[in-house]
């Protein structure tokens, strides 16, 4: 997780990470460096050891999350 922590800031990405826990996807770390980076957002999916990592395109239809693109806080 460190690695791409660090990947994500030297490429100047913005990333929030969500995971899914049986029910319901739900936000499990912010990556905020600077405002002027873009964000993305990822899934994590974590099998047998092997961790799986999605991007996603469109968070509100998978998560039914919103990210407020301001503040970057979100609401259910």
């Amino acid at each position: 997780m460190e690695q791409m922590k660090d990947i994500s800031q030297k490429n100047h990405i913005n990333v929030n990470i969500y995971e899914y826990n049986n029910k319901y996807y739900d936000i499990s770390e912010q990556w905020f460096f600077n405002k002027s980076f873009k964000t993305c957002s990822a899934l994590l999916y974590i099998q047998n050891e092997i961790i799986h990592v999605m991007y996603i395109k469109d968070l509100q239809k998978l998560t039914h999350i919103y990210v407020c693109p301001k503040c970057n806080s979100y609401v259910h």
